[in-house]
C-alpha cells in the first residue's frame, strides 16, 4: 500500500485499487478505481457536493435538511500514521457531533477498511447511527440479503425492487423513474453489492438487529434521483446512545472485484449471491 499526496488529495494504492481521499470537501472518497475502472459516480464537483463517499448521523429527523457543512464538506484535518490515513472534522454547531475517518487496507484480505467514529462533544445525551452514503452512477445492480421490516419511502416515491431466494435486488432502470426513489429496510448478513460494468463494490459491516435501526431509517438505503444523474447505495449501523464525551466506533470493508466471467450478474444471479458469500467468509 502506498500514501500519496499533492497537497489538496490524498491518493491511497493497493494492487488494483486506487482511492482518492479529499479533505478539503469533507475527508470524503472521491475516487475509487479498480484496474483503472471508475466505480464512483464521475461528475463535475463544482457544480454541487452530492458526489463521493460521505458519512452523516443517523436519523436525518434530528437535522433534516442540509447535513450539517463542518460534517458533509468543510474541510478536516489530516493525520498520518503508518499505513493508515485519518481524517478530523471540526465540531458540529447544532449536534454536538464531531466526525473522525481512517482508511487503510486489510492486505490480507485485499479489502478497504473505513474506521469511523463519531463523537459527542455536546453536553447532551445524543442518540445516534452512522450512515454511509456512497454515490455511483446510473446504471447497474444493487442486491443484499433482505431483513426483517417491510421497506418504507419516507417522502420518496417507493423503489422498485424484485426479491427471490432471501436477496432484495435493484436493477437501475431510467424509464421507471418518475420523481425520487427510495428503499429503506432492515438487511440480514451485513453487506450490501453494486455490480455495473463488470466491477462489484462490496460494502460490509456488522449486521444489525431491526429493532437497532433509526427511526424512520433503515439498515439498507438506495435513493435514486429524478434527474436520473446518481444512485445512492447506503447503509447504517446500530442506533446508540451517546453521553457527552462518549464515542461511537464503526468499521466498513469495500472489497472491490471483477465479476467472475461465469457469472451473469442479473436479477435472481444465485451465483453472484454465492460468489459474494464465499468472498466475505459467509455461510447463509
Amino acid at each position: 500500500m502506498s500514501i500519496q499526496s499533492d497537497g489538496n488529495q490524498y491518493r491511497l494504492r493497493h494492487g488494483h485499487l486506487d482511492l482518492e481521499i479529499v479533505p478539503e470537501v469533507g475527508g470524503r472518497i472521491g475516487s475509487v478505481q479498480y484496474r483503472g475502472q471508475e466505480v464512483l459516480l464521475e461528475t463535475d464537483r463544482n457544480e454541487g457536493l452530492n458526489w463521493g463517499n460521505v458519512l452523516w448521523p443517523s436519523p436525518q429527523s434530528d437535522w433534516g435538511w442540509p447535513p450539517e457543512p463542518v460534517l458533509d464538506h468543510k474541510p478536516y484535518e489530516v493525520e498520518l500514521s503508518g499505513d493508515a490515513l485519518t481524517l478530523i472534522s471540526g465540531v458540529a454547531p447544532e449536534t454536538g457531533y464531531q466526525f473522525v475517518k481512517t482508511y487503510g487496507f486489510d492486505t490480507h484480505a485485499d479489502a478497504l477498511v473505513i474506521d469511523y467514529q463519531i463523537h459527542n462533544r455536546s453536553r447532551e445525551k445524543r442518540t445516534v447511527a452512522a450512515w454511509e452514503i456512497t454515490r455511483v452512477p446510473p446504471s447497474g445492480l444493487a442486491l443484499f440479503p433482505t431483513g426483517d421490516t417491510k421497506a418504507i419511502s419516507g417522502q420518496f416515491k417507493p423503489l422498485p425492487t424484485q426479491s427471490s431466494h432471501g436477496i432484495t435486488w435493484y436493477l437501475y432502470e431510467p424509464e421507471r423513474i418518475d420523481g425520487d426513489h427510495k428503499l429503506m429496510t432492515d438487511g440480514a448478513e451485513g453487506w450490501l453489492a453494486y455490480i455495473n460494468e463488470g466491477v462489484a463494490l462490496i460494502k460490509q459491516f456488522p449486521d444489525v438487529p431491526a429493532e437497532l435501526n433509526a427511526p424512520g431509517e433503515g439498515e439498507i438505503e438506495i435513493y435514486t434521483n429524478a434527474a436520473k444523474t446518481y444512485i445512492e447505495i447506503e447503509q447504517q449501523g446500530p442506533l446508540t446512545q451517546l453521553a457527552p464525551g462518549e464515542v461511537l466506533d464503526w468499521q466498513v470493508r469495500w472489497y472491490v472485484r471483477s465479476v467472475p466471467e461465469n457469472i451473469s450478474a442479473e436479477v435472481g444471479d444465485e451465483a453472484l449471491v454465492a460468489w459474494i458469500r464465499e468472498l466475505l467468509g459467509i455461510t447463509p
